[in-house]
């Protein structure tokens, strides 16, 4: 096995963690998503799963399977793939009427719109989609079809605030990515991420989650790597927060449950499922969160 520089320290402490079946991925993205990705990977049978053990950030390898443009029209047909999210709610309470604010990664500009709408400010985004900057671009949103490598070279430490929610995991130079949005934020203004979050659990039990496989993800993050970018980069974490259980969590991870545990928690989990429309969601969810945790990471820093 080579031996892989991390894309986010840089440097060639890594270690393999898991080997992922090539065929599985294909049949995959065929049965849930209707898109043929094998072009991505010919002539691979497997890929690879590496741990950064100077950050403990998981990616995939090789780099070059990562989707390109055209994956992402396809996926844009489906109605949710651009959506406001929790994480959008919390991040905007560290909105001020005055804050200038780059998205890197906005989509169609839902966020940027629901901020000019609510609040009155005018933001920035950037976005490589084409079909989703002219969407935005036609409802008046300041969308741009840019890199934010380039684009932070024209504007350091020019905003308040810069923001990408569901974008990292996305990107396979990850430290480049990084630092050119810091590059773009003013020393003591906030960088603000939001990411799937790929708990141990989750991480163990469903890895041949279709969309958190490459081509479509090809980092997976959760609290401990959020955690140590503060060792990498000029920044200090603030707030790390998990999102809670949502309702339509439960029944995911019951199924979970039941495929990889012994007989009785098995039993147990199918009886459950069984009566879900019966039970008070409310509890559920009060007993579920003391053992799993939701399905995304807010991170907030501050520049230093």
């Amino acid at each position: 096995m080579i031996q892989v520089k991390s894309p986010l320290s840089n440097k060639h402490n890594t270690t393999v963690e898991a080997e992922i079946l090539v065929k599985s991925i294909i049949e995959n993205y065929k049965q849930d998503c209707g898109i043929d990705v094998s072009e991505y990977f010919k002539g691979l049978s497997y890929i690879h799963i590496y741990k950064c053990l100077d950050s403990n950030y998981k990616f995939y390898f090789p780099f070059h399977i990562s989707g390109k443009d055209s994956l992402y029209e396809k996926l844009q047909k489906n109605n949710g793939y651009y959506q406001l999210r929790l994480e959008h709610k919390i991040a905007e309470s560290f909105f001020k009427a005055d804050s200038s604010i780059l998205e890197i990664g906005c989509g169609n500009g839902f966020f940027l719109e629901e901020l000019q709408r609510t609040r009155k400010i005018l933001c920035t985004g950037l976005e490589f989609n084409q079909d989703a900057v002219r969407a935005g671009q036609s409802k008046g949103l300041n969308i741009l079809a840019e890199d934010i490598s380039n684009y932070s070279t024209q504007h350091y430490e020019e905003y308040d605030i810069v923001c990408s929610f569901q974008v990292l995991e996305h990107v396979v130079e990850v430290h480049d990515f990084i630092q050119a949005a810091l590059d773009s934020l003013k020393v003591g203004g906030k960088f603000i991420i939001g990411v799937p979050n790929n708990n141990p659990y989750l991480y163990k039990y469903d890895m041949y989650h279709t969309l958190n496989l490459p081509p479509h993800h090809m980092g997976l993050w959760d609290v401990d790597s959020l955690d140590n970018l503060q060792d990498i980069f000029r920044i200090e974490v603030d707030r790390i927060l998990v999102e809670p259980l949502q309702v339509h969590d439960y029944e995911y991870f019951l199924k979970l449950q039941s495929k990889h545990s012994g007989l009785f928690l098995r039993l147990i989990s199918k009886i459950i499922l069984n009566m879900m429309p019966y039970i008070i969601r409310g509890k559920i969810q009060d007993i579920f969160s003391n053992f799993y945790q939701g399905r995304n990471i807010l991170a907030i820093y501050t520049k230093i």
